[in-house]
């Protein structure tokens, strides 16, 4: 009821009281915990969530329901990721896919994928995007744009062009605009795509960014308008944010476009740096 009323006086206070009993079997003990990081992580103190769910999987798992189990796993897994414990997050997460409850859907597959691609295991990602991708009855362009991401990285340009084409034949649109381009471009050669003798320069890898949980568990949606300099070699830097539907979208806008790889300006055959170029990266949730 304290919960339910937003009371966190009232809520904290009964946690309390409750966790300081002695006669507490090792469930009761745990679904104490289970509350505290709700009411934590309802009021944005993600650390103290993280600890309640840590003093769960430090209890006898025996003991303990396998519904229980699963929940603290998959949402201590989320928040280490959060918290950019990589890691921790991903080893965490791989522990969760192995219990025996869980049946690994596509978002699963995508998730583990976009980790692996921040942690720069391109071959590993790849595995885990193209699961996420036969496992779909329709793909996403998300999907498919992580896939090219892991292709570029691994300088897998025969994979590259059937990915841009892919993604040219099924979400025609402004963000597409240059794919037949960037097509011709690679098909004279992967260096040529990086540093063509001239040319305006021209998005190569763009990767969605981490949904932020906080802002999942509120189902909120929205979007990041971000700036930055595409540097002479391709890079962005000096990302910042212009615009924003909400704050807590901000950091991962801002770490996206931080990923992002452009085939870059060249004039006179020297490449250039351009400032001011701007990106408009949208958070939607999946039904």
């Amino acid at each position: 009821q304290c919960m339910s009323e937003d009371n966190l006086e009232c809520t904290f206070g009964t946690l309390d009281a409750l966790a300081e009993r002695e006669d507490l079997n090792t469930y009761e003990r745990a679904q104490v915990q289970n509350f505290y990081a709700f009411a934590h992580f309802g009021n944005d103190e993600i650390s103290e969530a993280v600890q309640a769910y840590e003093s769960i999987l430090a209890l006898p798992q025996e003991e303990l329901p396998a519904g229980l189990i699963h929940q603290a796993t998959r949402n201590l897994s989320t928040l280490y990721l959060q918290q950019d414990r990589l890691d921790e997050g991903l080893a965490l997460f791989e522990r969760w896919l192995d219990l025996p409850s869980v049946r690994p859907g596509p978002n699963d597959y995508q998730i583990k994928a976009t980790v692996l691609y921040h942690l720069e295991r391109y071959a590993e990602a790849a595995t885990e995007i193209e699961r996420a991708i036969q496992a779909s009855a329709s793909p996403s362009m998300d999907q498919y744009r992580l896939l090219y991401a892991l292709q570029f990285q691994s300088n897998d340009q025969e994979g590259m062009v059937k990915t841009l084409e892919t993604l040219n034949a099924n979400w025609p649109s402004d963000q597409w605009a240059n794919t037949l381009d960037t097509i011709e471009l690679l098909q004279q050669g992967f260096v040529d795509a990086r540093n063509p003798a001239s040319g305006e320069y021209l998005p190569i890898v763009r990767v969605a960014p981490f949904y932020p949980p906080r802002a999942a568990a509120r189902g909120l949606e929205g979007y990041v308008v971000v700036q930055y300099t595409v540097t002479q070699t391709g890079e962005t830097e000096d990302v910042v944010v212009i615009e924003s539907t909400s704050s807590l979208f901000d950091r991962a806008a801002v770490e996206a476009a931080e990923k992002y790889k452009y085939r870059p300006r060249v004039i006179d055959g020297v490449t250039v740096a351009v400032p001011g170029v701007t990106s408009r990266i949208i958070f939607e949730l999946d039904d």
